[in-house]
């Protein structure tokens, strides 16, 4: 990838987090124990339900790539987010792009990525709380996979970690939500979906229960076999 392209179509939805223990944020502590890793062959995870949104959304989420090669962080009605391998690129591809020739990740290492689109349609995307592209974009968008393109291009090869979905533009909370590069909390900031990736179930299963507004309203489903790991953001 010649140069890191931020697309301005993907619209994405909210949720409300919750601790570890699978109880609603607030009270009883927070920890980050366990992340799901993809082997960058077939393996992906999935919301049961793909989700819309028209309006304004942020999306966050962290990732560890491992696999030197183009892979899907997130796709959802014609728009994906895609680190380029070991030049730590990102793309973000949709109804509109942007482009930026930095090098914005280091590959093996734990990230963070945000975007976030307001009330006047604007779109700006973060890697590690700095931000690395604006835009404008008006679609609607449906969310509806993580680590892979449809049901079989560019698999993800890595770990995913703490993916959280507002249905508000969380833009002016990129430095608590980054947190100095260790997932935090999200409680107090409502999101609309929260997929904690092992730490509610125990990093047993392949169910990941939706921590978000109603726990439980929209629960994914580790496919083809992802399995849990240890490494997390730290």
């Amino acid at each position: 990838m010649g140069s890191s392209t931020i697309s301005l179509g993907l619209g994405l939805g909210g949720g409300k987090s919750a601790t570890s223990s699978g109880t609603s944020g607030g009270g009883g502590g927070f920890a980050n124990e366990y992340s799901v890793s993809f082997d960058g062959a077939n393996d992906y995870f999935n919301p049961s339900s793909a989700i819309s949104f028209t309006g304004v959304y942020t999306l966050s989420m962290w990732f560890r790539q491992t696999t030197d090669a183009l892979g899907i962080l997130a796709f959802g009605g014609g728009a994906y987010i895609e680190p380029g391998g070991s030049n730590g690129k990102i793309l973000v591809r949709g109804y509109s792009t942007i482009t930026s020739s930095i090098n914005v990740f280091t590959f093996g290492q734990w990230s963070h990525f945000m975007l976030a689109r307001d009330s006047s349609n604007n779109v700006e995307a973060w890697v590690n709380g700095v931000s690395i592209g604006t835009g404008t974009n008006s679609g609607t968008a449906t969310f509806s996979k993580f680590g892979i393109y449809g049901t079989s291009v560019q698999p993800f090869g890595g770990e995913l970690d703490e993916i959280s979905l507002f249905d508000s533009d969380q833009s002016a909370n990129i430095a608590t939500i980054y947190n100095s590069g260790v997932p935090t909390d999200l409680a107090s900031l409502s999101p609309v979906n929260w997929y904690r990736m092992g730490d509610i179930n125990g990093a047993s299963g392949v169910t990941i229960t939706d921590q978000g507004e109603v726990i439980g309203g929209n629960n994914g489903t580790l496919t083809n076999g992802p399995t849990y790991s240890t490494s997390v953001p730290s």
